[in-house]
């Protein structure tokens, strides 16, 4: 391992050096860290190993044992987790669909910050997934990740933003 100490000892620090490690292209040694860390409870490395097996990287791809990391990582907090464990569930992908749920992941993760988890928030309030219709919501969800630089969540934004003035343009009969 080139680019860490011979034996990093916390799980912080295996995470670290699985960063290090993947920007030297040493992917192999950078997986195996990673999960070292995941299995000393680190929330980001959870969240990366289940990105891992989501994806086939280095491991067999395996949906299940994405959200079994994903629900760790997000049971521990990590905000990218809680919003991807959230996708999985309302599609009911290597775990039961349920969009209740996935709906208060969604918060849970736009709570935390995460601007993915805001904007999908925003979509589901919009469209009534998981839980009421609620546009006001969503206006808000959007223009919080549109402030992070989500550039879908402007665009989304713009559009609601418009409808409502054309909305008011027709009430008022211009």
């Amino acid at each position: 391992m080139a680019g860490c100490s011979d034996q990093p000892a916390s799980a912080a620090e295996k995470y670290q050096c699985s960063l290090k490690e993947h920007a030297l292209g040493h992917a192999a040694a950078a997986l195996t860290l990673c999960e070292q860390a995941a299995h000393l409870g680190h929330p980001e490395a959870m969240c990366t190993l289940g990105a891992h097996y989501l994806a086939g990287e280095g491991v067999p791809i395996s949906s299940s044992h994405a959200a079994g990391w994903f629900m760790k990582a997000a049971d521990a907090g990590d905000s990218k987790a809680q919003c991807n464990l959230a996708v999985l569930l309302l599609h009911g992908i290597g775990i039961p669909k349920d969009e209740i749920a996935a709906r208060q992941w969604c918060e849970a993760s736009a709570r935390n910050g995460q601007a993915d988890g805001e904007y999908n928030l925003a979509l589901m309030c919009l469209r009534g997934v998981g839980g009421i219709s609620d546009r006001a919501e969503a206006e808000k969800w959007c223009a919080s990740a549109a402030a992070k630089g989500h550039t879908e969540a402007a665009a989304s934004l713009r559009q609601l933003r418009e409808a409502v003035k054309v909305y008011e343009d027709v009430g008022r009969g211009r």
